[in-house]
């Protein structure tokens, strides 16, 4: 299931989606977290693995873009409309996440995959603050979805850079 937009204010912002030979290089469905690398937005499960998932995951957060509220499919036909992808930078999300109890104020980050070096749409707690994405709203035990507050999704000056935001 995808993560879920539910309270506060929208204004989506539109970014780039990266092209491979003028082929648009990923799929990004909606509700997908997305960051953004070498200026342009790709969903979590491609972004960059480095060193390991400490480092993989504050990386994720130093570059998040919010949740896309838009869709890209890499094996559409190449439209101008979809050169762009909307993403929702504020508000409260449901996302997945990981079984476990959660308390307002836990702080979430993307999980790793099982048996692979990346990262996935589902998110889990961390104590690590430059990991963070967003905050956890209300208490839920057991819990297989979450709502939580997003955090940390304003493009930093050296992406801005990076961006044609004419």
């Amino acid at each position: 299931m995808a993560h879920i937009h539910r309270t506060g204010a929208v204004i989506p912002k539109h970014f780039p989606v990266k092209l491979s030979s003028g082929v648009k290089a990923n799929d990004i469905p909606v509700g997908s977290l997305c960051a953004f690398e070498s200026g342009y937005l790709i969903p979590v499960e491609n972004f960059t693995w480095t060193t390991d998932e400490a480092t993989t995951q504050a990386n994720f957060a130093a570059a998040f873009a919010g949740i896309a509220s838009g869709a890209s499919d890499k094996d559409t036909p190449l439209d101008l409309r979809d050169l762009t992808v909307a993403v929702t930078q504020s508000g409260e999300v449901e996302f997945d996440c990981v079984s476990a109890d959660y308390l307002p104020g836990d702080m979430l980050t993307p999980n790793k995959h099982a048996s692979t070096n990346t990262l996935v749409q589902t998110v889990e707690k961390t104590a690590v603050k430059n990991a963070a994405i967003a905050i956890v709203s209300e208490i839920k035990a057991g819990a297989t979805r979450i709502r939580a507050y997003l955090v940390k999704t304003l493009p930093t000056k050296a992406t801005m850079t990076d961006l044609d935001v004419s």
